[in-house]
């Protein structure tokens, strides 16, 4: 080969070598975006994961079915089926829809007389333990009479707000 071949060869090969050297900054940036969003996938996956393992919740109760719940758990927290004065479920309200799924929350108001502050707390603690999905807002505690005993053993009327809130499937999704 004459010298000036292999010279225009050398030229061309630097100039390719080149081109390429300016190639690796947008590379590099193009595989630092890739590994970032391969590791949220990951992170959506796993937390997807961690949803499908939560237990399924029922469809909503029926009021009829939630009155029911209340008076099993009154009755075992030791009061009488006349202490629920009155059960008021509301419609079920969707926070927010995304995709086919939406957000929705249940709530109703329970109007409990109890014999006495120990007698609600006992409801309480074993409806926070057995109706999980069924949260208390709000109490509104009302003393039942004004000779009543002060302290724990005080009769009260007690207004409870209490909010499910779920996520399922859209209704015009399916």
């Amino acid at each position: 080969m004459t010298r000036s071949i292999v010279l225009i060869w050398i030229v061309a090969i630097m100039a390719s070598v080149t081109m390429l050297l300016g190639t690796i900054p947008r590379w590099r940036a193009a595989h630092e975006q890739a590994s970032a969003t391969q590791a949220r996938v990951q992170d959506i996956a796993r937390h997807i994961e961690a949803l499908r393992s939560l237990p399924e919740a029922d469809a909503p109760a029926s009021d009829r079915l939630l009155t029911t719940r209340i008076a099993s758990v009154a009755a075992r927290a030791g009061l009488a089926s006349s202490a629920i004065m009155n059960v008021s479920p509301e419609s079920e309200r969707v926070l927010k829809a995304l995709g086919t799924s939406q957000a929705v929350q249940r709530r109703a108001t329970l109007t409990l007389q109890a014999p006495s502050l120990r007698d609600l707390g006992r409801f309480l603690n074993l409806w926070r333990a057995e109706e999980p999905q069924w949260v208390i807002a709000a109490i509104d505690l009302r003393p039942q009479r004004s000779d009543a005993a002060h302290g724990g053993d005080m009769a009260v009327l007690a207004v409870l707000t209490m909010i499910a809130h779920e996520a399922r499937e859209r209704q015009d999704a399916r």
